[in-house]
């Protein structure tokens, strides 16, 4: 029987989380014929074997060698041998509840919805935390981008969606192929122009294991630049779709966005020095200006200009 749902697990340098990963998908309980693609980029430690000993043991496990450190490449390249009608990205650090694939499933069949996205579970340690930010909704392409901006019940992880799977392979779309900051929330901003409709569940379904975040990473000085880069992306995107009605929305969402960076801005001062902090609190001015205005958004000599040329 064909598969209906395809799990599709990026992977590289798990070895320690990856047989957690992949056994809370292989045991699902489930009446949805599915299937499991482990995408792995072969690593240092013992993450290839572990996938591979997974493809031996189950015929329904399929492990999928790539040669790319890009995140979106490597679920790319999974979604094109994936043969399910809709897909979930798990990354290879977190873990499923056994009934995602039902719930999930009989959610975006039963609704005909194009995404399905589920509740998430904070893993710190032995601590897990549900989030507070759950609902039951339906949205359509607008409501969805609206909460998305708002970064509040929508969340930009790709990892907690279940996607039609044509949305995916979609000529309009494709995943990028460059490992940057916040990409998930670009990937998902672009699905979001392709959709109808939009399902959130309030079941938390998703494990995230905060606990190998890397204070170290966080303190990267790309982090604040990264925010307003992506806002001219968003409404780079947004001016080349041309609905007024969420072009006007995002610039009413202003405020939201210097609050944002504000507040990154704040945290992340210690990774500066007394100069580079100055600039960068110009900058911030100078491009959120910028993204707000009403007329398009130049690209040339702007800081997305590289995103937009060379990477979408």
């Amino acid at each position: 029987m064909e598969p209906v749902i395809s799990l599709i697990v990026a992977t590289y340098k798990n070895e320690n989380t990856l047989p957690r990963c992949v056994n809370s998908l292989v045991n699902q309980k489930t009446d949805i014929p599915y299937e499991v693609i482990i995408v792995f980029d072969p690593s240092p430690d013992k993450t290839d074997e572990i996938a591979r000993e997974f493809d031996k043991k189950y015929d329904f496990v399929h492990a999928l060698e790539v040669h790319t450190r890009a995140l979106g490449a490597a679920r790319e390249q999974g979604v094109a041998i994936a043969k399910g009608d809709y897909c979930l990205f798990i990354d290879g650090d977190d873990y499923v509840s056994e009934n995602i694939v039902q719930k999930m499933g009989e959610k975006i069949m039963k609704s005909q919805a194009d995404v399905v996205c589920c509740g998430v579970n904070y893993v710190r340690k032995n601590k897990i935390e549900k989030s507070r930010l759950v609902k039951n909704k339906t949205y359509d392409h607008y409501g969805a981008i609206k909460a998305l901006l708002k970064d509040s019940y929508m969340r930009g992880f790709m990892w907690n969606k279940m996607y039609r799977r044509e949305l995916l392979v979609n000529k309009g779309f494709e995943l990028p192929r460059k490992t940057f900051m916040r990409e998930d929330v670009y990937s998902n901003f672009r699905i979001f122009l392709l959709s109808k409709k939009i399902v959130l569940m309030k079941d938390h379904l998703y494990f995230y294991d905060k606990t190998t975040d890397s204070a170290t990473n966080s303190l990267d000085k790309e982090r604040v630049p990264w925010f307003y880069r992506l806002y001219g992306i968003e409404r780079y995107l947004l001016d080349q779709h041309g609905d007024e009605k969420l072009i006007k929305l995002f610039r009413r969402l202003a405020f939201r966005r210097k609050v944002y960076i504000w507040a990154d801005r704040v945290y992340m001062k210690e990774a500066y020095n007394k100069e580079e902090y100055k600039a960068l609190k110009k900058d911030i001015k100078k491009y959120l200006k910028i993204v707000k205005q009403k007329e398009p958004i130049p690209v040339e000599g702007m800081p997305w200009e590289d995103f937009i040329k060379n990477v979408m």
